[in-house]
């Protein structure tokens, strides 16, 4: 395998939906080739592995770039062995470097990479084996080595890779001021806490020693700026930003104490691409770039973004 030519096209890619070919002084762009081998074009996640494969997710299955080739996973209803949905939402590897993808109806699979087939946990009777739900919205890998599901119901779990057990959250039954389920979209963890993005209920904590969920949404009495949130990451610096579908993304400081707040404005050429961020990511050099619907933004670090492709009269 050319390492090179995978960490080559990983950037390209991973904005080719919102980036189209354009230049600075300071970085290009250009479209992917392998962009055209796509089953899909709405390109979800894109993911290294520890052996330097680039897995692509879409909602029409999941694909395999070696720098030479796209290989393509979709479900056969005819192959029980095939992956169990092409609604695939995210993948990682575990501790011992096994891929997990999880899926939206088809519940969590697990890669063997020597006989290139999968095998799935559904849910079933025996909760302690199992996912609470079969449509898995968001997962995250956390320092202790258990897995992290987040669920479209709203509620979550946590997944040990290990000895194939599960630990379920009912979101409600632990914030019973909730009216309604909402996705949980995304999730990272902050030492000893576990923080959820939703869609439609804000942003949630979770204490992971004393199992209490706390909650910050847009009837707080210190709002937050959505309730409709895409991602929740955590920057090398610390700082926990928060993108959402329509209100532009927040930040909040590395001692957790106060948000920042950035949204697009039309009049104003440095503000963000678009309210509706989709991703957030950092590079090598700590710098935080947006995937937003109008583009990708780079942030300055301090109160202005460039947008690429760069804005023309």
């Amino acid at each position: 395998m050319v390492m090179s030519k995978v960490f080559g096209v990983l950037f390209l890619l991973t904005f080719a939906m919102g980036v189209h070919a354009a230049e600075s002084s300071n970085f290009s762009f250009t479209s992917a080739e392998l962009n055209k081998e796509l089953t899909q074009k709405t390109v979800r996640q894109i993911y290294q592995d520890s052996t330097g494969y680039l897995w692509i997710v879409t909602q029409e299955g999941l694909s395999r770039y070696d720098g030479y080739q796209l290989l393509s996973f979709m479900h056969d209803p005819r192959q029980p062995n095939s992956l169990s949905s092409d609604n695939v939402r995210a993948v990682l590897e575990d501790e011992q470097q096994r891929l997990w993808i999880a899926t939206d109806g088809g519940g969590l699979s697990l890669f063997n990479s020597g006989k290139q087939v999968f095998s799935v946990l559904l849910q079933d009777g025996d909760a302690s084996t199992s996912p609470s739900s079969n449509h898995i919205r968001s997962m995250t890998l956390t320092k202790d080595g258990r897995i992290w599901l987040g669920y479209n119901i709203g509620n979550f779990s946590r997944f040990n890779p290990q000895d194939m057990t599960f630990e379920h959250f009912d979101t409600r039954a632990l914030l019973p001021e909730l009216d309604k389920d909402a996705a949980v979209t995304s999730l990272v963890e902050d030492g000893n806490c576990i923080w959820l993005a939703t869609d439609g209920n804000g942003l949630l904590k979770l204490d992971k020693k004393t199992r209490t969920l706390t909650r910050v949404h847009t009837g707080s009495s210190d709002p937050l700026f959505s309730d409709k949130l895409t991602q929740v990451f955590i920057d090398v610096q610390q700082r926990l930003w928060i993108a959402s579908h329509d209100a532009g993304v927040s930040v909040l400081d590395p001692q957790r104490t106060q948000f920042t707040t950035w949204q697009h404005e039309n009049e104003q050429a440095s503000s963000l691409a678009a309210n509706l961020v989709h991703s957030i990511y950092q590079d090598k050099r700590q710098r935080v770039w947006l995937g937003t619907e109008s583009g990708a933004s780079l942030w300055n670090g301090r109160d202005k973004f460039t947008p690429t492709p760069p804005k023309t009269d």
